[in-house]
Order: structure tokens, then sequence, then C-alpha cells
């Protein structure tokens, strides 16, 4: 049975257009190549049938502009009856060309039973997979044609991603889960111009994708962002780039860096000297490691990374004081934040704005936080990393405070009671949240509810419920003391009182009930009262409401390893008698305190504090108690501060330069330290 010469011409015809499967490869440009931009916007249709970017100007039918404005899922339900018209003449075409082939193959299989001539076999020799092969790239094209004509009838371009390179920096701009979940990618992106991002064609009437554009636009400065319809197969070529993307690695529990390099590191690391050394030999990913275990071994709170014009300079903030720790290459800089913004969950491509995020590793079963801004400078992005070490919560006491006998026998006797406000005062940095942590771990109990709402909240401590404030959701401090009183709680901390509608809320919840802990920004513990007035505070709702104020500072503890008795100068020895002449008499027997035969001591430096001569921490502070007397004066609301500081010295209040001389006699911190802080 010999194939009908028409349908022999027709097949031939098919076999005769020129090759449309050319092998597809993932292309990914050079982040380091600055000819990006203009390869990914010159690239041409890859075959005939297939278009890279099919513009709504093309199309014939005149659209109302106010069409035009319509949300995508609008349009799309509008326009979607003409549609199914062009559709059936797609389909009408597609079935015709598979006729063809259809009879081919039927023809083939018939002659293909009996012996034959293999010169009247009317399919060239090895033809007939690829055939096959063509009828499912004929399918294929049928739905790219369809979705062109989608595309063009709700007035937005089309495209088809096989082929197409895209670069690392477009997919970065769109997580891989939100693609997923919307069905929608970047494929291309220059930086302050344009963006373009394809959207799968059944997924454009979720009204959610409108929104989640509205929001990348504006993340982006409102550049000008180009839509296209592209179809599933393109689509799901096109997610495959995620898992090629280089550097990005997806990791359990936000662990980005590896845990072994920085447990490896803190073991290894002798002193803070090899750490230079070692940084020049590693690549960015093993500079981020080193730095974090360096940081880790050091107890280091912050982390300072500062592009300079000549390199990078690295400082760690070593119990309260900034050290310079190295001077990096700046030819590592663009790998190293770019590491770290990975690490960090930040947008690598964003370098003109502020940014923060966080990443987390577990060390030897210690759990450590990594908070992480980012701010644009003249020579690049000054990048800080706080480091929040989460086994310390655990022993936050009253006691390793540092706070003395007297001042906690004040602070015990004012936790026992069931309301009234306890404010802690403090610079930033001065350990106002590990105070009151440490009280909230001794008042942690079966028989107490207790309810934060912080900015953010640092460590999480089991048995309370902890909230934590979002500008990007309205959640401010005010609305969510609003909402825990109405919780049942027994004891109530607000990160920090602000504003006057917090001040408020706070007062008349520690006149109701409850025992109410917060911070505020004053230079001493007397200065609470005239800043809460500064707030709007009513006299009448402060002066039974706040109960005592605890003003604090740090101050470093001496090295055990290297401490040294020194001579006390003239000078010193002047001031400390001045200072603790005025503690009153009933005080004085208490400390023992015989300045003519005290002793001062310093740390000289040693491999365990790494030279500095000081290792760790501890607390100076004032404890004002709110007594008839000072309510008296806040309700006649004649108050300064010098006035409430005279009374608070009269009633035997030991200030906080006091406190930190009275450490210093006992060889826990120097006189320097002292001076320098207080």
């Amino acid at each position: 049975m010999i194939m009908d010469q028409n349908i022999q011409q027709q097949i031939n015809g098919l076999f005769d257009e020129e090759k449309e499967n050319k092998d597809e490869t993932e292309v990914f440009l050079d982040e380091d190549d600055s000819s990006n931009s203009s390869s990914a916007a010159s690239i041409t249709p890859a075959t005939k049938n297939e278009e890279n970017i099919s513009s709504s100007k093309t199309d014939e039918k005149k659209q109302d502009p106010k069409e035009d404005a319509r949300p995508l899922y609008e349009r799309f339900l509008n326009d979607n009856n003409q549609l199914e018209t062009k559709k059936e003449a797609i389909l009408k075409k597609y079935n015709e060309q598979k006729n063809i082939l259809y009879a081919g193959l039927s023809a083939q299989n018939i002659d293909n039973s009996r012996p034959t001539n293999s010169s009247l076999n009317i399919f060239p020799a090895g033809k007939e997979d690829e055939l096959k092969e063509k009828m499912h790239v004929m399918e294929l094209g049928r739905k790219e044609e369809e979705i062109k004509e989608k595309a063009l009838s709700i007035s937005i371009g089309y495209i088809n991603l096989k082929g197409l390179p895209i670069m690392p920096e477009a997919l970065r701009l769109i997580t891989e889960e939100k693609a997923q979940e919307l069905g929608l990618i970047c494929f291309y992106y220059v930086e302050r111009k344009e963006i373009r991002v394809a959207i799968l064609s059944n997924k454009i009437s979720n009204p959610r994708i409108n929104q989640f554009l509205k929001i990348l636009s504006a993340d982006y400065d409102n550049i000008e962002l180009k839509l296209y319809l592209v179809s599933e197969a393109s689509m799901a070529h096109a997610m495959r780039m995620y898992k090629a993307l280089p550097k990005i690695a997806k990791q359990a529990d936000d662990v980005k860096i590896l845990e072994k390099d920085i447990e490896s590191g803190i073991d290894e690391l002798a002193s803070l000297d090899e750490f230079g050394e070692k940084c020049k030999k590693a690549n960015a990913t093993e500079i981020l490691s080193l730095i974090v275990s360096t940081a880790i071994k050091t107890e280091s709170s912050d982390v300072h990374i500062e592009s300079e014009n000549s390199g990078i300079q690295l400082r760690f903030r070593i119990d309260g004081i900034l050290h310079n720790i190295a001077k990096l290459e700046k030819n590592v800089w663009d790998k190293l934040i770019s590491r770290i913004k990975l690490d960090s969950k930040l947008k690598i491509n964003i370098k003109d704005k502020p940014q923060d995020g966080n990443f987390s590793v577990r060390i030897g079963g210690k759990e450590f936080d990594f908070r992480v801004s980012t701010l644009p400078t003249t020579y690049g992005e000054s990048v800080v990393i706080r480091i929040l070490y989460h086994e310390k919560v655990k022993n936050f006491t009253l006691e390793k405070l540092g706070i003395e006998d007297y001042a906690e026998k004040i602070l015990l006797a004012e936790l026992k009671k069931p309301n009234g406000m306890i404010i802690i005062t403090g610079p930033t940095g001065s350990g106002k949240t590990t105070t009151l942590y440490a009280i909230l771990n001794k008042l942690n109990t079966e028989s107490n509810k207790i309810i934060t709402i912080e900015d953010p909240i640092e460590y999480k401590i089991q048995g309370i419920n902890q909230s934590e404030v979002s500008k990007e959701r309205g959640y401010t401090f005010a609305k969510g003391l609003r909402s825990i009183v109405r919780q049942d709680p027994d004891i109530i901390l607000v990160g920090e009182i602000r504003d006057k509608e917090t001040t408020d809320i706070a007062l008349n919840a520690a006149l109701t009930g409850h025992l109410v802990f917060s911070t505020i920004h004053t230079n001493n513990a007397v200065g609470v009262i005239p800043r809460f007035l500064a707030l709007a505070a009513k006299p009448y709702l402060l002066a039974p409401a706040i109960n005592i104020s605890i003003a604090q500072r740090l101050v470093r503890r001496i090295c055990p390893d290297c401490k040294q008795k020194i001579e006390i100068t003239i000078d010193d020895r002047e001031r400390m008698v001045r200072e603790i002449g005025m503690i009153p008499d009933n005080l004085k027997h208490k400390f023992n305190i015989d300045l003519k035969t005290a002793e001062l001591y310093k740390g000289v430096g040693c491999k365990k504090c790494s030279g500095f001569g000081y290792k760790g921490q501890l607390g100076v502070f004032e404890i004002f108690q709110i007594t008839d007397e000072i309510r008296e004066i806040i309700l006649s609301s004649n108050i300064s501060e010098s006035k409430l500081m005279a009374i608070a010295v009269q009633n035997g209040m030991v200030t906080m330069i006091q406190d930190g001389i009275l450490k210093a006699l006992k060889g826990i911190t120097s006189l320097d330290e002292v001076f320098r802080v207080v």
C-alpha cells in the first residue's frame, strides 16, 4: 500500500521547514558582565513560530484607554469570550497538521507490516521518532499561539522563556517560593530602569497578582514594570533556573552559613592576631564564617563591616568598646556583602537604601541569632551585625547583673507588689533589656501570666507570651498594649515608652491591678519624672502609678587572669572621697569603706582577654524610690530634676557613680572604667 502523493508532499514540506528544536540550555549571564543588560534586551526569537516578546502595540485592535487601566484579572474575565474564537482557529490549524502526520504514520505502519522496497518508504530513514517529536512540538506551538492571542486580547506582552538567558540579579527579585505561589517570575532587570515579569497564563485571574506587583514596583522606587504572559511549559523551564542559581542553597531553619566551619573556626582561632592572616587566604563564604566564629569566641555584641576608600574596615564591639580587628582587601567587598545579604534574606541589588534582615546558627547545641543592618555610605554599604546569645538569657539573674545587696533588697520588695510601674532608664547599650529579662526570669512562675510587647523580641523565654511590634502591619506599642490588658495578665512588659498614647495606657494598666515594666531614655533615675511629664502624662495618674525607677550603665570587669594592683593618684583619691562622702552615714558603715587603706586594680592584658585587660561586663545602678514626698511634688507640678535628686540622695539613694566606685574598691572593675561610663 503506497501513501497518497498529496500526503507525501505535505510531510516533506513539514521536514523542509527550518529546524525548530535546537538544544535548549539554561543560560545565566555572568553577574560581573557589564553587558548583561544589553544582551538580555537584544535576544532574538529562538524559532520561526516562537516569539520572545510580542508587544501589545502590535495588536491591530484599538484598546480603550480605560480598559487598559483595568486590573489584569478583570481584563482576563471580560475578554475571555472573544478569545475563545481565536483559540478555535488555532486549534483547527493544529488539527489539520496533526491529521497529515497521523495519515503518514498510519500508512507507514501498514507498509512496514510486509516486505517492501526501502526506496518506496515515504519517510527518510530514522525519521519516525522525529516525526512523533514533531507532533509534540506542534502541540506546544499551538499552546504558545493561544497564550500569545490571550496576551494580545488583554493588552500585555507575550514571551517564550525557553532558551532565554536570565540574569541571576533578575531571578533574585522574586523568591522561588513566591514565584511558585503566584505563578510569575522576573526574567529581566536593569537597575533603576526596568523590571520585566512573566506571568503564567492560568494564574492571571488571581487578584493577588496586582497587589504583589504594586509592592514590587514600590520596593524599587516605582521603576517601569512590564508584564508578559507565558505558557506552563515556558514557566517550568524558567523555574528550573532557580535550582541552578549560583550561591543560593536552601537550608533548614535559616542556617545559611556552614555551622561546622564556624565551630571549627572557634576551636582553631588562637588569637585575634591570626584573624587578619586567615582572611587574606579565604573566599567570601570563608571570610564570613571567620568573622562569625571570631565574634562568638570574643563574645562580641556587634560586628561592624565598613567599606572605605582603601579597603574594608572590620571592627568588633567587645564589652561595649569598638576595636579594630582587621583590614580586608577591597576586592572581596562585593562578594562578601552579597553573601551576607543572601544569608540574611536581603535584596542583593538594593544598595541605595537601608535594609534589615537576620540569620541564625546553632553551634555545639547553642543557638545564636544575627540581626543584620545595612546602610548606604560614600564608599559602599556599611554592615552591622548584632549577635544575640540565647544561652545567656537562662543565666540572667539579679545577682549576676551586679546589683549590690542594699539595692537588691529594695528591688525585691517592689517585685512583690501586685501593681504599679517599674521603669528602667539608660542610653542604648546600657543593659536595660538584660535587666528586664533578669526580672522576668525571677517572676516567671506558674501563678503569673506574663505578656510582653517588644521591638524586637531579643530573647525568647519559655512560659512568657512575647509579642513583637510591626510597622508594616500597623502594630505599635500602643495598639499591642491595649490588646494585652484584655488578655488577663498579671505582669506586662512594654519594650519602650515613646509617645503619649503608650504612656496613658501603661499608666492606667499600672493602676488597674497590673505590674508594668518598661524603659525610657533619661540620664539618671530621677529624670524619669520630668520625662513622663514631657510625654503629657497626667500628674494624677503618674504619682500613684510609678513605684521606682532604675538607672544603669555597663562597666567592664577586670580580667581575673591578668589583674594587678595599681597606685591611686591624688586626683582619683580626692574624687573618691568627694563622691563617697555624699553617701548617708547610716549606709556608710554597711559598705565598710576605708579610703585610707583602699586598693584599686586594673588588667594588664593576656590571651584570655585578647589583650584588652577586661573580660565581661556588669551594671552600675541607682534606684529612685517614689515616696509620699515625691508624689506630692509630682502632683504640685513644681518639679525640677535637681530638687528631686537632692531629696532622693537625702533619703539614702546611692548614685551610679557611687555604686561604680564601690565596685572599683572591691576590685571588680577599674576606677577609670567607672569615670568613663558614668
